[in-house]
């Protein structure tokens, strides 16, 4: 099977680990795959796998801003050619702006066109004009992939059909069910206020008087970190929280600590959660829209707290901590979500939606 993959680039972004991870894998598997970006070719963050085959759509080009629209549309132009070229047996565009300039280069063009959704559209709005052009766009595509249930369930309301749910592959951990062994809460992501880290640490010094002996652990880094230390110096849990920075590898931290907490107000796919519950790690969640209630069954291989009730997600989180036999409960049950999360399972059902096409004809 020939295989192109659109996106805006390869540097370092959720994006661009899951379409080098699938690139890679389909290239072992023998497939013809080929990245098209609408960069200049700068170095892949992510190794790739020597018979991936890349595309720079603007290498060369120049960077002039006056020259923005004409790079546009040249870039679209281009991005047909190449298309063409390849001849691939089925397209994944990713991105949305991304999506709507590879279904306008493909107007006309027989294609099996997949649309990869990677944020929740309520919360992550286009400008008007991408707006009105997805509106117009989307349908042609043969199936709109999404990353949860309730991104799916905001394109139906919106009349789109054809959708498809595809959770992001996750790397399997080394070091699984040693989520008791030291009394440290983790979290995980960029430091946005999306992210809702100064929840976690506005709880954390609620229990602090309670809970001596825990201490927090933050990876990720971003334009809210001193914001972020200066709130844990005016709560007086400084000597309590570390910041981690940027972990290219945070499961190293998961395997060592004692409860994950999530605390984002929205996300397209919770990607550290998920490695969390991968790692063996008991979660305290909320249920932010979308991905949580995906992966968590309250109770069972974690807790999942409604968005903004503060007293409750404080009083879960105390519990794990108190309870280290619920702790080592959650580590078991949480694991299980590796079943559908590993690479094999993630890529075959990405190309089964070229065969369901071939057989529905849609």
């Amino acid at each position: 099977m020939k295989i192109a993959i659109i996106n805006p680039s390869l540097n370092c972004g959720g994006s661009e680990r899951v379409i080098s991870q699938l690139a890679n894998y389909w290239a072992k598997k023998g497939y013809r795959v080929t990245i098209i970006t609408t960069d200049r070719g700068e170095k892949p963050y992510f190794v790739l796998n020597d018979k991936v085959q890349r595309i720079a759509i603007l290498k060369g080009m120049t960077t002039s801003r006056f020259l923005s629209l004409p790079r546009k549309f040249l870039s679209i132009i281009k991005l047909r050619q190449k298309l063409i070229e390849v001849k691939p047996d089925i397209v994944y565009a990713f991105q949305e702006k991304t999506i709507i300039y590879s279904l306008i280069s493909l107007l006309g063009v027989g294609f099996i066109k997949v649309a990869a959704i990677r944020n929740h559209p309520e919360y992550k709005k286009l400008p008007l004009l991408y707006s009105v052009l997805r509106s117009l766009l989307y349908m042609r595509a043969n199936t709109i992939v999404v990353q949860t249930e309730g991104i799916k369930n905001w394109f139906a309301n919106k009349g789109y059909q054809k959708l498809k749910v595809i959770p992001n592959p996750i790397t399997l951990s080394e070091n699984i069910g040693e989520s008791a062994k030291k009394n440290t809460i983790v979290a995980c992501g960029r430091l946005v206020p999306q992210k809702g880290f100064d929840k976690l640490l506005e709880v954390f010094a609620d229990l602090k008087e309670e809970m001596p002996d825990w201490t927090v652990q933050i990876i990720g880094d971003g334009p809210e970190l001193n914001n972020l230390f200066e709130k844990a110096t005016d709560l007086g849990i400084k000597d309590k929280v570390t910041f981690l920075g940027y972990q290219e590898n945070p499961s190293s931290f998961y395997s060592k600590a004692g409860v994950f907490s999530f605390t984002s107000d929205y996300e397209g796919f919770p990607n550290a959660l998920c490695e969390a519950m991968v790692a063996g790690m008991a979660v305290v969640s909320y249920d932010c829209p979308s991905g949580p209630s995906d992966l968590i069954l309250d109770g069972e291989n974690g807790f999942l707290v409604p968005l903004g009730d503060v007293d409750l997600y404080r009083a879960r989180l105390r519990q794990v901590m108190i309870d280290v036999d619920l702790r080592l409960k959650f580590s078991r049950e949480a694991v299980r979500i590796a079943d559908k999360l590993n690479i094999a399972q993630v890529a075959l059902a990405w190309e089964g939606l070229a065969v369901r096409v071939r057989v529905s004809g849609e």
